[in-house]
C-alpha cells in the first residue's frame, strides 16, 4: 500500500527558512538602527545601506542553501524509507508465498508471527495461532520436549539448529511429520528476543520413503522365503505322502491311524505356512480377469457373515454404484480382503463395545479404492511401520504366523496397486487398497487349466513311469504310490542318468523335477524334445518353485501339466491317470 506524501515536513522546512531570514533581518536592524530604542529617533550617523543590503542578501543566501541541503537530506531520507518499505513488502510476500512454513516466537514460546503455509498445513487461521504456545501443537509431550531442548540449545549457543524432526497435530487431529530449522531472533543491540524458524512438512515424503524401504525389504526377504519354501516342500511331501499311505492301510491299528492323522494335519499346517511364504515371494503375474469390486465385496462378506454375526459385529457397506471394473486376480484380491476382515474381527473381540466394520468403495485418480475401517483398539504408531513386515505379529504365540499382511502387500503390489493403513491406538484402524481401473482396450486372457475331479480308479496295464528327482524321499514316495496302483516305475537322481535310461527303455510317462543338479529339469525336457520326441510328449513336471518369472514362463510355454510340492498322493494318481489316457494336455495343480 502506497504511503501519502509528507507535505507537513515541506511546510515546516519553509517556515524554518522564513524564520531564519526574519531573525537575520532583526539582527541587522538592531546592529545598525539600535532597534527598538532608536526606531523613532534620528540616527547619529548615516546608515550604510549598501552594507546592510549585502549582509541581508548573504544571510538569505545562507538560509536558502541550508534549506536546500535540508530538503535534499529529507528527500534522501524519504527514498531510504520507501526502499525499506518495498524491502519489507518483498520480504513479507516471499514469506507468504513460500511453500515451507515460517514462524516467529518469543522467549517463552508464544507465537508472534506465522505465514500462510503454516496456517494451511495446520488447518488454523493466523488469528487462531498467534498468541498461542508452540506446545499446543506438538503431537505429544515427547515432541514438545524435543522442541524445547533444541530451542534451548539455540538460546545458549546463539547458533541456529538445522534439520531436526518432530511431529505435530493438525486442527483435525491428524499426525504430521516436520523437518525444521530454528535460528535466534535478535534486536538492534544483538540480544536474543525470540526465535524464528522454517518448517517443512515431510509427511508424504516420509511415507514414500517408508514404502520404498518396505518394498526393498520385502523383496530381499522374498528371495530368502523362496529358497526356504522350496527346501521345506521336499521333506513335507515325503512326510505327508507316507502318513497318508500308512493311514490307508487296513492292517494299521486305529490308535496308530489317529496318530498318523495328526501327523498329516500338522504337515498340512506347515504346508500352509510354506504356501504363504510362496505367495509372499511370488513374482509371476496374477491371472487377471475383469470383475466388479462391489460384487467381490458382497461375496466376501457372505463368506464371513456367520462369524461376524456370532462375534456381535455390525457390518456397514457404502459401495459406489456403477463403479468401473478392475482387471485383477479375483481370488487373490478376495484373499486380501478376507485377511483384513479377519484381522479386524479378531481385533474387535478385544473391545467391550459393539464391534463395527465399514467397507467403502470409490474411485480416485483412475484407481478403485476399497476402505475397510473398524472401531477396534487401533494399532500403536510403532507397529504401523512394521505391520507389513513378514513374520511380524502382535497375536499370541500359536495364533498367527505374521505372514497374512505381508502376503496381502505382495499381492497388491503385483497388481500395480497400493495398500496402506492409518490408525491411532484406541481409535480403530483404516486399511486402504487401491487398484488400477481396467483399461477399455484390455483383452482378457484366461490360461487353460484342468481341474481334476475325483472319479473311480481305472485299471492299469502296467504302464512304465520314469521318476527324475534328486530327492531320495520324493523318488521313494512316488515309487510307493505308483507301485501300489500297479504301475512299473524307474528312478533317476539327475538328468544324465535319466537320459541314459531313456536311451535304453521306452516310458509311458516321465515325471521331472524342474530343479535338478547340474542339468536342470528344463534343460532335460529340451534335450528330450530333440532326442526322444515320443517321451517328451508325455511329461509331468513337479516343482517347489513356481514363483520366479522364468519358471512360470517355461511352464506356460511347455504347455505340460505340473504339480507343486507338497502334493497329495491321491491327486498325483488322478492326474497321472488322466495323462496316460490322453485327457490332459495342460494342467495346473
Amino acid at each position: 500500500m502506497k504511503r501519502p506524501q509528507n507535505n507537513g515536513a515541506n511546510l515546516v522546512l519553509i517556515i524554518f527558512v522564513a524564520g531564519f531570514a526574519l531573525i537575520a533581518l532583526m539582527a541587522i536592524a538592531d546592529e545598525y538602527f539600535d532597534f527598538p530604542s532608536r526606531v523613532f529617533s534620528t540616527p547619529a550617523t548615516p546608515v550604510n545601506w549598501a552594507e546592510v543590503i549585502l549582509e541581508v542578501l548573504l544571510i538569505l543566501v545562507t538560509g536558502i542553501v541550508v534549506g536546500l541541503v535540508l530538503m535534499k537530506l529529507l528527500s534522501r531520507h524519504k527514498q531510504v524509507e520507501e526502499a525499506l518499505r518495498k524491502s519489507e513488502e518483498r520480504y513479507r510476500t516471499i514469506l507468504e508465498d513460500m511453500e515451507k512454513g515460517y514462524y516467529e516466537v518469543d522467549l517463552v514460546g508464544n507465537i508472534t508471527f506465522v505465514n500462510e503455509s503454516i496456517c494451511r498445513i495446520m488447518g488454523y487461521t493466523p488469528k487462531e495461532i498467534i498468541g498461542t504456545n508452540y506446545r499446543s501443537y506438538a503431537y505429544d509431550e515427547e515432541n514438545a520436549t524435543k522442541i524445547f531442548t533444541c530451542t534451548n540449545a539455540v538460546y545458549r549457543t546463539g547458533r541456529p539448529a538445522k534439520w531436526f524432526y518432530w511431529d505435530y497435530r493438525t486442527k483435525y487431529g491428524d499426525r504430521r511429520h516436520i523437518e525444521a530449522s530454528i535460528a535466534p531472533k535478535l534486536d538492534e543491540y544483538g540480544t536474543i528476543v525470540g526465535f524464528r524458524g522454517i518448517n517443512n512438512d515431510i509427511t508424504e515424503r516420509k511415507a514414500m520413503e517408508q514404502q520404498v524401504l518396505l518394498t526393498n525389504k520385502l523383496a530381499s526377504i522374498g528371495e530368502l522365503a523362496s529358497g526356504v519354501a522350496h527346501e521345506l516342500n521336499n521333506p513335507l511331501t515325503t512326510v505327508m505322502g507316507y502318513a497318508q499311505l500308512l493311514e490307508e492301510r487296513k492292517d494299521i491299528p486305529e490308535d496308530i491311524k489317529s496318530d498318523l492323522a495328526k501327523i498329516y494335519e500338522e504337515s498340512q499346517r506347515a504346508a500352509k505356512i510354506v504356501q504363504n511364504l510362496l505367495s509372499f515371494a511370488r513374482r509371476r503375474k496374477p491371472e487377471k480377469t475383469n470383475f466388479d469390486i462391489n460384487y467381490l465385496v458382497q461375496k466376501t462378506l457372505d463368506l464371513r457373515g456367520y462369524e461376524l454375526k456370532v462375534n456381535n459385529i455390525n457390518v456397514y457397506v457404502n459401495l459406489k454404484p456403477d463403479i468401473p471394473e478392475i482387471k485383477a486376480d479375483y481370488h487373490q484380491i478376495q484373499q486380501v480382503l478376507l485377511n483384513i476382515l479377519i484381522n479386524a474381527e479378531q481385533a474387535l473381540t478385544e473391545v467391550k463395545r459393539r464391534g463395527k466394520i465399514t467397507i467403502t468403495t470409490t474411485t480416485v485418480n483412475n484407481h478403485v479404492r476399497i476402505i475397510v475401517a473398524d472401531n477396534g483398539p487401533g494399532i500403536p504408531q510403532d507397529n504401523i511401520e512394521k505391520i507389513f513386515d513378514p513374520f511380524f505379529t502382535t497375536k499370541e504365540v500359536g495364533k498367527g504366523t505374521g505372514l497374512g499382511l505381508s502376503v496381502c502387500h505382495g499381492i497388491i503390489t503385483a497388481h500395480s496397486g497400493n495398500i496402506y493403513v492409518t490408525s491411532e491406538k484406541g481409535k480403530g484402524a483404516i486399511f486402504t487398497i487401491e487398484l488400477p481401473i481396467a483399461a477399455a482396450d484390455e483383452i482378457e486372457v484366461s490360461p487353460a487349466r484342468i481341474i481334476t475331479k475325483r472319479r473311480s480308479r481305472r485299471k492299469t496295464s502296467g504302464e512304465n513311469i520314469l521318476i527324475v528327482d534328486d530327492e531320495t524321499g520324493i523318488r521313494d514316495i512316488l515309487t510307493r504310490i505308483f507301485s501300489e496302483r500297479g504301475y512299473t516305475t524307474d528312478c533317476a537322481a539327475d538328468a544324465k542318468s535319466a537320459l541314459a535310461k531313456l536311451a535304453d527303455c521306452e516310458y509311458d510317462l516321465t515325471i521331472i523335477d524342474l530343479k535338478l543338479p547340474k542339468i536342470s529339469g528344463k534343460r532335460l525336457y529340451e534335450i528330450m524334445g530333440r532326442r526322444y520326441r515320443a517321451a517328451a510328449r508325455r511329461v509331468l513336471f513337479i516343482t517347489g518353485d513356481t514363483i520366479t518369472q522364468s519358471t512360470q514362463d517355461f511352464l506356460d510355454s511347455a504347455g505340460k501339466p505340473y504339480l507343486t510340492k507338497p502334493f497329495n498322493p491321491s491327486v498325483v494318481l488322478e492326474l497321472v491317470e488322466q495323462i496316460l489316457v490322453g485327457k490332459v494336455a495342460s494342467a495346473v495343480s
